[in-house]
């Protein structure tokens, strides 16, 4: 007898994990197909930028997507996947309402160089909030776009000389705080010549609405001593979020190498 009683509580035990397997099956199929109603398209190779990238999105089909009217849409990105809105570490651009399907781009500003972000499309309800695929990107790295860079060291005297620099920041001028040149003395290692430790430096404050793409500047060098070696290198300072907190970094071109006159 009480074997019949443990055949039969195994048998309800089985019904039930065969019963939860029905649902799961049956609900995951419409997660699955709301979710690639959502769109979230890899960018390409020229719409990521070092410290700015545009992502597009595409809504297909309102009514199945999401239950009761999308009161605002658009992406969700972060430094960690699955990216949600409301997160204090999260980025989220707010679309609005939309009736329509649509598609829709997102032009994600302040990233940090050579980073890899997460990013989802979104719709969300009075009711919910549904998420569309996840894509990864990495911004590019500041050096290797060539972004601040010597071009040559001009009218060299005894004890002045100017140096030329170019700014090709691409649609990222808006995180340039400072650009300039700085300069020191028997340098021969390009790592010693930093803002730090420099013996003369020009700064220059981009002036707002200043188009920084191929932006060339000079830099007057006075006050140097006469027959001596000098390095110098062009320098840029920029600001970015970085998990919602404003950060700042140096970066610099390569150095050039000169000798005053005697």
């Amino acid at each position: 007898m009480e074997h019949g009683h443990q055949t039969k509580f195994l048998t309800i035990i089985v019904f039930l994990l065969f019963t939860l397997f029905l649902v799961q099956c049956k609900s995951n199929p419409f997660e699955l197909e709301r979710r690639n109603l959502i769109i979230t398209f890899e960018p390409t190779d020229e719409n990521v930028l070092p410290t700015q990238a545009t992502i597009k999105g595409e809504i297909i089909d309102i009514k199945s997507v999401i239950d009761g009217q999308i009161i605002d849409y658009g992406h969700v990105w972060s430094l960690n996947p699955s990216p949600t809105i409301g997160s204090d570490t999260n980025s989220y651009s707010r679309k609005g309402a939309t009736l329509e399907p649509i598609v829709f781009e997102t032009l994600i500003q302040r990233l940090v160089p050579g980073t890899a972000y997460y990013v989802r499309s979104y719709v969300k309800s009075s009711k919910e909030t549904v998420y569309g695929n996840e894509i990864v990107f990495s911004t590019k790295d500041i050096n290797s776009q060539r972004v601040i860079r010597n071009i040559a060291v001009l009218n060299i005297q005894s004890q002045s000389a100017t140096a030329k620099g170019e700014l090709n920041v691409s649609g990222n001028s808006n995180v340039v705080m400072e650009y300039g040149h700085i300069w020191k003395k028997n340098v021969t290692d390009a790592s010693l010549l930093v803002f730090e430790s420099n013996e003369g430096f020009k700064s220059n404050k981009p002036t707002v609405g200043t188009n920084l793409f191929s932006l060339s500047f000079t830099s007057d060098m006075n006050s140097l001593e006469a027959n001596t070696n000098y390095g110098v290198r062009s320098y840029m300072k920029v600001s970015f979020l970085l998990n919602g907190v404003k950060e700042e970094r140096m970066y610099y071109g390569d150095m050039i190498s000169f000798k005053t006159r005697p």
